[in-house]
């Protein structure tokens, strides 16, 4: 099916893919560039002085700001006014899958779909050849755990999704021919039926690589065993090869993955998220992410621990961590994203996911990190053989005045005891994160941590209650706060 043109297309690919590597600095260059020159006539531009293309007349007039900064805009955007934040017409508008019970609204236009996220995804297939030449992706059908679509109120003509659902909506005919399920079955809302209709269309076809999110991935792995009767997903899909996964750190869902495919396939990890196609691995350690620089998206880097100090690609550093902020031909400008990196190698430039600067515990000074907790859950889960299902974290304020920190963890079979794991889970959080393991010393200031084992299926009951299943949804993996962990007790006690 793939054939000679296609060899062509992808060697072409390839090609850039290394100057992607070679020359990122300068791809950046040109991005902010076509940004500002295409957008120059919108009106949220209008109220600064007149700006020129290069990067200090750039940072000297747009300020960084939040979603609740250009919410009013993009609201405006959603009645169907134009010309507010960028020059396209806009009429889909990505739902942020935050954990929040605030949703964002991200403008998304047909520049930044086809030069962004699609130019990516061709990218990271076009990586996959060169790693795996003798590859069989394209000789069966590429499953896609897609969200769903609604038109945005009072404007008909537009759409309010989860961007894996936005771009669904708009592949060419010829490529959902290679695609499964159907697109009916993929934009269906209701997630149980879409579950069980795509376990359904699924469980006999030949499905070679699946993408999605690990928790919802795993949910319809055991949905598409239970149908066909098998073992394992190798007796079902005896082709596949390809899992691409995002959203979340797959390590502590690796071996569950690995257990129920019953033998090895090749992995990627891909930083699609709503604003854009960020970056993706192309070698085999997928914790370390390749930045995509000319995908309709311009960089900047704002260090963690010097705020103030903000630098575009060519000023990084790497093992410092920094969060991104963006600006996208959509109309996000200078729009600090909220995810944080460290730059692992700046030649490529790649990185690995540190976590958000709003999922962090910092009650006594111990700053526990989303990627602390995610090794230290994973390592736990292979020296004890608990596998992990979900998990989140809080702080415990005890009665003597004392703190600890609370794990809510759904185990995919419930233990008879979590000593052991609570233990190795500790001294890993200690070994990671030397803050943590001064606030643990002695216990005089972090008492030993508390596991709550929670039943089967909780964290999916509270995503329900907040209709959020599926899609790019997910499981807040710590707060600095008892919200979330008092909703969780909650639900445990009804």
């Amino acid at each position: 099916m793939f054939g000679f043109v296609g060899n062509i297309y992808v060697q072409a690919k390839i090609q850039s893919l290394n100057k992607i590597r070679e020359s990122a600095v300068e791809l950046q260059e040109l991005e902010l560039d076509k940004i500002i020159y295409h957008n120059r006539k919108v009106s949220y531009l209008k109220q600064f002085a007149a700006i020129s293309t290069n990067y200090a007349s750039f940072v000297s007039h747009i300020p960084v700001v939040t979603y609740e900064d250009l919410k009013p805009y993009i609201e405006k955007m959603m009645r169907g006014e134009e010309n507010i934040l960028c020059a396209d017409s806009i009429t889909n508008f990505a739902k942020s899958s935050g954990t929040t019970d605030v949703s964002k609204y991200i403008p998304v236009s047909k520049s930044s779909m086809f030069k962004g996220h699609f130019q990516g995804s061709r990218h990271l297939l076009a990586s996959y050849f060169e790693r795996f030449p003798n590859n069989k992706i394209f000789k069966g059908k590429n499953l896609v755990v897609s969200g769903s679509l609604q038109t945005v109120p009072n404007n008909p003509s537009a759409f309010v999704g989860d961007v894996s659902a936005i771009l669904t909506n708009q592949i060419p005919q010829w490529i959902q021919r290679l695609r499964t399920p159907d697109l009916a079955t993929a934009l269906l809302s209701n997630w149980d039926e879409k579950l069980n209709a795509i376990a359904r269309q699924t469980a006999f076809e030949n499905v070679t690589g699946l993408s999605g999110v690990p928790s919802w991935s795993l949910e319809l792995l055991k949905a598409v065993l239970q149908i066909s009767g098998k073992k394992n997903i190798e007796q079902v899909w005896h082709n596949f090869e390809l899992y691409i996964h995002g959203g979340v750190n797959f390590s502590p869902y690796q071996t569950q993955f690995e257990n129920i495919v019953g033998k090895r396939v090749n992995y990627i990890n891909a930083y699609n998220a709503s604003e854009g196609f960020f970056a993706f691995s192309d070698t085999e350690n997928t914790d370390e992410l390749l930045l995509l620089p000319q995908h309709d998206i311009f960089y900047e880097f704002r260090e963690l621990e010097h705020p103030q100090q903000i630098v575009p690609l060519e000023g990084v550093i790497k093992n410092i961590l920094y969060e991104i902020i963006l600006t996208t031909n959509s109309g996000l400008w200078r729009y600090a994203l909220g995810d944080t990196v460290e730059f692992t190698s700046i030649n490529p430039y790649r990185f690995k996911i540190v976590g958000r600067t709003k999922q962090y515990i910092n009650i006594a000074g111990e700053e526990l990190m989303v990627h602390n907790a995610e090794e230290a859950i994973a390592a736990a889960s292979k020296t004890t053989g608990m596998h992990v299902q979900e998990f989140s974290a809080a702080p415990l304020f005890l009665e003597d005045g004392k703190i600890c920190h609370q794990w809510f963890i759904e185990f995919e079979n419930t233990p008879k005891s979590t000593v052991q794991f609570q233990h190795i889970l500790d001294e890993k959080l200690q070994q990671l994160n030397s803050d943590y393991k001064a606030k643990r010393s002695g216990n005089y200031i972090l008492q030993p941590l508390q596991i709550v084992a929670v039943p089967q299926n909780l964290f999916r009951n509270w995503l329900g209650a907040k209709e959020k299943l599926g899609g790019q949804h997910k499981v807040p993996r710590l707060s600095n706060n008892r919200i979330f962990a008092e909703e969780f007790l909650a639900l445990i006690t009804t």
